[in-house]
């Protein structure tokens, strides 16, 4: 499994932080859009826990566990109420490594990644969901690291620059911020759709964030500058995605964002921008401009844009029925690692009947 949410890494000068902001509703507006990138630089889907009654099994072990016990049921504990997730320590049962969903392992230093003093890496996913989760650390950094990761084990991937426990720069390393409880509890909230894109994330976050901050203020006030954020935001991420301006700061934070790893987050970005038009995502629903991204993403070789832009054309959502140009895109995306995708090209060969077929797969050849 590709390890995706490091803590600790650079530490980089305060140079990095980005532009001030008017007040601490616009850092706070940034800050959950930020937390939306991982530390390479890549925006990700919603990722969490399945919301239920049932307590999350974990379990501590490794070096001097029962020491270490406290300080990561407290950090678990923080994310309660935010949450409505309940934990449940299962270290002392015989079953343990294959009952815990949740595993906190301490070592002296952590394997292959000496550097780190802990990092959180998802094991296995229900759809978005995670089923088992891991979570290594460095003894001597339990402490500072528990609640940084107590909100990476709860799904939230970045490392924003504002008043959060997942800061590079936080100011708090013992207890989650105010803005870390909103943010929490916006994650697990009825409107966060599982597997959510990150504009729709953000547009829930945003919402979670605005109210936070009504006491004594004009709501329609607050709602209205987080709408123009949310506005502001979708501008930079299509100028990202046209290769335009600067690279996103988020992007460069880390210090671990490659070349390729941006050219990663820009075809990513450009796939997440057709999706936003085609459900309407911040964004006015507009099935055209929906495809002219997903064309765009796909020509750069994004697999689920190739599938979505051949959707696009095959049926006709935006532009003319093609449905040549749409086989053809189809085809382009099932040579991919998604299995539903095949299946799906499968599904939709079925329907045709095999005349319209065996001529879509002859135009395959023509330029």
């Amino acid at each position: 499994m590709k390890k995706f949410w490091a803590v600790w890494a650079i530490f980089l000068t305060a140079s990095l932080m980005g532009p001030a902001h008017a007040d601490q509703l616009d850092d706070d507006l940034q800050t959950v859009w930020e937390v939306l990138w991982d530390q390479r630089g890549t925006p990700r889907r919603l990722t969490r826990w399945k919301p239920g009654n049932e307590p999350i099994r974990y379990r501590v072990f490794g070096l001097e566990a029962e020491s270490h016990k406290k300080d990561i049921r407290r950090a678990l504990d923080a994310t309660t109420v935010a949450t409505g997730l309940s934990f449940t320590d299962v270290s002392g049962n015989a079953d343990a490594a294959q009952s815990a969903q949740l595993d906190f392992e301490i070592f002296k230093d952590i394997p292959n990644e000496p550097s780190f003093a802990c990092l959180v890496m998802p094991v296995r996913f229900d759809g978005w969901n995670f089923t088992k989760v891991s979570v290594q650390m460095r003894a001597r950094d339990v402490w500072g690291c528990s609640h940084h990761e107590a909100m990476h084990a709860m799904g939230i991937p970045g490392h924003p620059s504002g008043k959060t426990v997942l800061s590079y720069f936080r100011y708090r390393q013992d207890q989650l911020s105010d803005l870390d409880r909103v943010m929490l509890k916006a994650w697990y909230s009825p409107e966060m759709e599982e597997g959510a894109s990150p504009f729709k994330a953000v547009s829930v976050l945003a919402s979670h964030v605005a109210k936070a901050h009504s006491a004594g203020r004009d709501a329609a006030e607050l709602d209205n500058r987080a709408k123009l954020f949310l506005q502001s935001t979708v501008q930079s991420m299509e100028n990202f995605a046209q290769g335009k301006g600067e690279v996103p700061t988020i992007v460069r934070r880390s210090g671990l964002a490659s070349e390729s790893h941006i050219r990663n987050a820009r075809n990513e970005i450009t796939f997440m921008l057709g999706t936003a038009y085609s459900l309407g995502e911040i964004v006015t629903r507009d099935y055209s401009a929906a495809t002219q991204w997903y064309v765009r993403a796909a020509e750069a070789g994004h697999e689920g844009a190739q599938f979505a832009a051949g959707m696009a054309y095959f049926y006709g959502a935006g532009v003319p029925v093609d449905k040549a140009r749409g086989y053809r895109w189809l085809v382009k995306s099932a040579t991919g690692q998604k299995p539903f995708i095949k299946d799906k090209l499968a599904e939709i060969e079925k329907t045709l009947p095999e005349a319209e077929l065996q001529q879509l797969r002859q135009d395959l050849n023509k330029p």
